[in-house]
């Protein structure tokens, strides 16, 4: 049992650092879309995001909006 005990350690080791590696790429993926929602404002001219339409990526779904005023789009993973 003992001769084990290193190579199960070692995957405990890497299976903790990809569950960290990806909840630290949710968090990330956050404070992006944070940043691009504004508080639901164009950071260009002001106006208010509009949605336009959900785009599928394999396993995931993004949204796009679009600014009433200036046209300008912005594509975010979370529904607002």
């Amino acid at each position: 049992m003992s001769d084990y005990l290193p190579e199960i350690i070692s995957s405990i080791a890497i299976i903790s650092l990809i569950v960290a590696l990806l909840f630290g790429a949710c968090k990330f993926l956050t404070k992006l879309d944070e940043k691009r929602w504004n508080d639901g404002h164009c950071d260009v001219c002001g106006g208010t995001w509009k949605y336009e339409q959900a785009v599928g990526h394999g396993t995931s779904t993004s949204y796009i909006y679009v600014c009433v005023d200036c046209g300008k789009r912005i594509e975010v993973f979370e529904v607002r």
